[in-house]
């Protein structure tokens, strides 16, 4: 394994990686996974939910051939981390006005425990003209983002652990018409 350079060390290509480790069933495999993670090196952040599998960002060499590696996640790229996590469709059948469709989605997040993080959109004229606003810059007090890789006329709601609002957790995707199908 090459070392992980030192700081001040500036010809070092490092990229920043999230994986994920099962979760071991008692304490004492629990304890033996974190030291094994913690001898791979380069390791920022460890996620422990007894509900979900560990997750590790860590910094790790950049190869020549990156396929060796996952894929580099940026730091402030929010849609990356909502794909490497769990995500619903919330459509309804009944005609809902854009603000109930939103409050029962603000509900659904609280009924497992989740904040809601951020509202990602294709682009917030959208989303205006969605909620017939003139401006937007928050959603129920929830910070706004443009997304290019989002489909238009779709807001993921990205959420995050109310114990860790730093790491994404859940999203549900819905869809910006007067009527959900």
């Amino acid at each position: 394994m090459p070392a992980i350079p030192s700081l001040g060390d500036s010809s070092a290509q490092m990229q920043k990686v999230q994986e994920t480790f099962p979760l071991p069933n008692n304490r004492k495999d629990l304890v033996i996974a974190f030291e094994r993670i913690l001898n791979l090196g380069g390791v920022q952040k460890v996620v422990v939910d007894r509900t979900a599998p560990i997750k590790v960002t860590r910094l790790v060499m950049a190869p020549p051939n990156t396929d060796d590696i996952p894929e580099e996640i940026q730091d402030d790229d929010i849609v990356a981390a909502a794909r490497n996590v769990e995500m619903e469709e919330f459509f309804f059948t009944e005609i809902l006005s854009p603000y109930e469709y939103l409050f029962r989605a603000f509900q659904q997040l609280s009924a497992r425990k989740l904040k809601a993080r951020t509202v990602v959109v294709s682009n917030i004229s959208a989303l205006q003209k969605w909620l017939k606003s003139p401006v937007v810059s928050e959603v129920f007090g929830v910070e706004v983002r443009a997304h290019k890789e989002i489909p238009d006329g779709i807001l993921l709601l990205v959420a995050a652990s109310a114990d860790d609002l730093e790491t994404i957790a859940f999203s549900l995707k819905l869809e910006m018409s007067e009527r959900k199908a």
